[in-house]
């Protein structure tokens, strides 16, 4: 009986029978891993996350596929090495599994760079320590900073591939092919990928935590290997240094562009987010390069934000459209509504956010096209914060508490108007299950519907 404690389990081997001189076969049992091919710590079967590590580092990402039907989502549980997928984020619960992986070959592995199961040998489809994502809404393609290994990774339209093989990626920026890792600062290289975020029709931008710059990979045409155009944070291509002027930066995580192509970057090591003017004017001097806001800082509203996330709403205001920012910090999800010049101001109005959620650490978040929040925290978990809703009895119109009856006419009221667009009523019968694409359901069955509105349903 052996206790492998590098690989988490026990092993038994059997003694060959009538050996002259001691001798042992293949071992025949095993206790605390379910194949003899794994070895990660603890039971993992695909509906579980590992992001704050035995060293004290805590870390995710998460993203949303909002262009697919179903729309997707995708979590980095970077410290078990992997991509979870989910097929439809509108039908994920509590507890439940993900679809297939990334990065592993089934739900029940979790090695270091598979199948090497070390840091040192990279291969293609393997990932060590899977942190930013983000999708490309027009292909579906799934982009994946794998800060270990220096790199970020393509994998194309994952749903779309075979789910029952290791998905390969068909580009790598940061290094120079699927299998070398060279960290040396460079405009081609990188030392710990981080932050995604796109920048619509000018190229995608990285965080290199490690690095201390946020990198442009311009247009939409990447190749392999292929050098960034333009840099925030340092002052050449090939230096890496840290600091707290509105030019430089210490440790920056999450990246996210506004509307108006502005960078925001969370410069957690300053307890800070810088905001940088659009990055299509962006130019190749790092001087001009200089942030036009800061949220955090000497102001004290911001502790060590990681992650940064911002929506989209239009208004009738093309130049100013009503952002919403979201940023995660140690403690709180804050949300920061109105756009870039509504935050910015002077007054009691500046960096003052209009909704706070306390969270244990936002290590990345994500906000749906209902309008849900997806906040990966530093208790292992994704917690999904959905828009208010109140269910009430038809007849009574108390409260609904916990159960109700067949035959009973109830009454969902939405606190933020997110029940789409338009209004309906029935006009024949029987009720339909589905009107103006919305649906509610009970235990997973349809609803019949009577009435829907952008802030009412009655079923």
């Amino acid at each position: 009986y052996i206790a492998d404690a590098g690989s988490n389990r026990v092993i038994v081997v059997p003694v060959i029978p009538n050996s002259s001189t001691l001798g042992f076969n293949s071992a025949v049992r095993l206790l605390g891993q379910v194949q003899f091919s794994e070895q990660a710590p603890n039971y993992i079967e695909g509906r579980e996350f590992y992001f704050s590590s035995n060293s004290g580092q805590a870390d995710a990402g998460i993203a949303l596929d909002n262009s697919s039907n179903p729309p997707h989502l995708y979590v980095a549980d970077t410290y078990n090495n992997r991509i979870l997928c989910f097929v439809d984020y509108r039908s994920v619960k509590t507890g439940g599994a993900a679809t297939f992986v990334i990065g592993q070959p089934d739900l029940f592995h979790a090695d270091t760079n598979y199948p090497s199961g070390t840091a040192n040998t990279i291969s293609s489809e393997g990932l060590f320590h899977p942190t930013g994502l983000v999708v490309d809404q027009a292909n579906g393609n799934l982009y994946v900073a794998d800060s270990g290994n220096g790199r970020v990774l393509r994998f194309p339209a994952p749903f779309l591939q075979s789910t029952n093989v290791l998905q390969t990626p068909d580009l790598v920026l940061g290094q120079a092919n699927l299998t070398s890792k060279i960290t040396d600062v460079s405009a081609s290289r990188m030392a710990a990928p981080y932050g995604l975020a796109f920048a619509p029709g000018t190229g995608l931008l990285v965080s290199d935590l490690v690095d201390n710059r946020v990198l442009l990979f311009p247009g939409t045409n990447f190749t392999s290997g292929m050098a960034a155009t333009k840099v925030w944070g340092q002052s050449t291509f090939s230096t890496a240094g840290s600091g707290a002027a509105d030019n430089r930066f210490s440790g920056p995580h999450g990246v996210a562009v506004d509307s108006n192509q502005k960078l925001y970057v969370a410069d957690s090591g300053n307890s800070r987010v810088l905001v940088f003017d659009d990055v299509r004017q962006a130019g190749t001097d790092p001087h001009s390069l200089v942030a036009i806001a800061g949220l955090g800082g000497t102001n004290g509203a911001l502790s060590t934000p990681r992650s940064i996330f911002i929506t989209t709403a239009s208004t009738s205001d093309p130049a100013d459209p009503a952002d919403e920012i979201w940023i995660g910090d140690a403690t709180r999800a804050l949300r920061f509504s109105g756009g870039y010049n509504s935050i910015f101001t002077s007054g009691t109005q500046g960096f003052t956010p209009d909704l706070v959620i306390p969270e244990g650490a936002g290590l990345a978040l994500a906000v749906d096209s209902y309008g849900s929040l997806y906040v990966c925290d530093a208790l292992n978990r994704v917690v999904i914060h959905y828009i208010g809703l109140v269910a009430l009895n038809g007849a009574s119109y108390n409260k609904l508490r916990q159960t109700i009856a067949p035959n009973t006419i109830v009454s969902l009221f939405s606190q933020g108007g997110q029940f789409g667009a338009g209004q309906q009523s029935f006009t024949n019968l029987p009720l339909p299950a589905t009107m103006l694409a919305i649906q509610a359901q009970l235990n997973g069955t349809p609803m019949p519907l009577y009435y829907v509105s952008p802030s009412q349903i009655n079923l």
